[in-house]
């Protein structure tokens, strides 16, 4: 049979907030890859900027540097050397900072 593009979502996309500027995200490999996985391609919005992270093959990966007290969605999605598959879709709010000094 000849390789195609994922035909489902990554499975069990989930997001842990490690801080307020930190989340880390966590996957498992979609259950139709219909072929080898050679990467994942993570989308987000970032205070109106949308960023595109070009992934290897790994099952997690950690954001630094987000902005505190925001709601994220994160889209997901498998590579096959064909193609991309379909996105899977988790959302994560960061936590609120505690202030530096009183005001």
């Amino acid at each position: 049979t000849l390789e195609d593009a994922p035909s489902d979502e990554p499975q069990q996309f989930m997001a842990d907030v490690l801080s307020p500027r930190s989340i880390m995200l966590q996957w498992s490999r979609p259950t139709e890859p219909n072929g080898i996985i050679t990467g994942y391609t993570l989308v987000y919005d970032d205070t109106n900027e949308i960023q595109i992270i070009p992934l290897p093959n790994v099952l997690n990966y950690t954001l630094d540097n987000l902005n505190e007290f925001m709601n994220y969605m994160f889209l997901l999605s498998a590579s096959t050397s064909v193609g991309m598959g379909p996105n899977a879709t988790v959302n994560a709010m960061t936590q609120e900072d505690v202030p530096t000094a009183p005001p």
